[in-house]
């Protein structure tokens, strides 16, 4: 069957329904690159290895998913209404996975998130068993902890993860898990530190951005960074925006990053800097441009001398990033999101429920000798 729907794919077929499947496997798999328009559905009890190494396009499961699901994925997406079943994304480096329900053992092992692709975003409406992300090296996963009662009522589950190992031997990325009742306990995730969210209050923000800044360098220095960092900006910048689009963007980029020594003790300014700078990441910065452009940063400054303020920086579009996320997921699962004044709210238990920044625990690897306190 794999074989049928690649032969087809070569002569002019992209929108594929399969159905009465009875564990035939590697569906979805084995159709190479630039396939952004190929889009399969599938219908009964498909086998392992579905979605294997796709570089384009949308795979939707309508059933449960087996074991091996979307190895060495690169792009596109990949959307399962049921449950998926263990070592689902190992060595993944790009792409987007929707699960309705919740996934079994070694989720997202030796994932990395090429920074020349699309990057890996992985949300788990649901819950995961053990062992999840370990070893990654870069990506988001986004777990609920939620599922449908037989009404069809959206609950929350008693432990959103009832695993004891997150992050095991991971060097980068993040999970974050939905935990308003504060169920999740620290040993379950002891290679991993919680960082949270930063605040919504975008003034905060650049105060601690400045703050950061003045610690480490002189201004003449900084500026002089900034000068060497703004030619890599430009060529993250360059694709997928006008012209125009594009040098305003970056003008407005580099004055407010070049100003940060600045602004310290000048409340006024700093705080319509703010206002600016929550503008360019929820507005005119996508998330994979934007930690493009940090990671390049990074590599400007010396001797990784300012990795407090790269942090931060990073961190900016973590709660961007889960918005985007439950707003995809509504669209493929009809979660009943709602957003009000930039407010979220899910129909949970009956009730209209906020989702809120500290209701979450947003993990990632700890670094040596790291306690929580330091990270946060």
């Amino acid at each position: 069957m794999a074989q049928i729907l690649i032969q087809a794919h070569r002569k002019g077929w992209r929108k594929f329904i399969v159905y009465r499947i009875t564990g035939q496997r590697y569906l979805g798999a084995g159709f190479g690159p630039n396939t952004q328009d190929l889009e399969i559905h599938l219908y009964g009890s498909p086998g392992q290895d579905i979605a294997n190494s796709l570089m384009g396009g949308t795979v939707h499961v309508h059933a449960d998913a087996q074991n091996d699901m979307g190895k060495i994925l690169h792009s596109g997406t990949v959307v399962v209404h049921g449950l998926a079943g263990n070592t689902g994304i190992y060595g993944a480096k790009g792409g987007e996975v929707f699960v309705r329900d919740s996934v079994g053992t070694r989720w997202i092992i030796n994932s990395v998130s090429s920074p020349v692709g699309p990057g890996l975003k992985v949300t788990i409406v649901g819950s995961a068993m053990e062992y999840l992300a370990e070893s990654l090296m870069g990506g988001l996963v986004l777990m609920l902890g939620l599922e449908w009662d037989e009404h069809g009522i959206l609950r929350r589950k008693y432990l959103p993860f009832a695993g004891n190992s997150v992050l095991a031997g991971a060097s980068a990325g993040k999970v974050i898990i939905y935990d308003p009742d504060n169920r999740i306990e620290d040993s379950q995730y002891a290679n991993a530190v919680d960082i949270g969210f930063l605040s919504r209050d975008w003034l905060s923000v650049s105060q601690k951005l400045t703050s950061l800044v003045k610690s480490r360098f002189e201004q003449a220095t900084w500026i002089n960074h900034m000068q060497r960092w703004r030619p890599l900006a430009e060529l993250v910048l360059r694709n997928g925006m006008n012209a125009r689009q594009n040098q305003d963007t970056l003008n407005e980029l580099f004055e407010l990053m070049q100003a940060l020594p600045e602004r310290s003790g000048d409340f006024k300014r700093l705080q319509q800097d703010s206002v600016r700078l929550k503008s360019l990441i929820e507005e005119k910065l996508t998330g994979k441009a934007w930690r493009t452009l940090v990671r390049q940063l990074s590599q400007t400054l010396p001797n990784d001398t300012w990795q407090e303020g790269i942090e931060v920086l990073e961190r900016l579009m973590d709660w961007q990033d889960v918005t985007d996320l439950l707003k995809k997921a509504d669209q493929h699962f009809a979660l009943g999101l709602k957003i009000e004044n930039d407010e979220l709210y899910l129909p949970i238990d009956g009730e209209k429920t906020e989702i809120r920044r500290e209701d979450f625990r947003v993990l990632r690897p700890r670094k040596p000798h790291e306690n929580t306190e330091e990270a946060k």
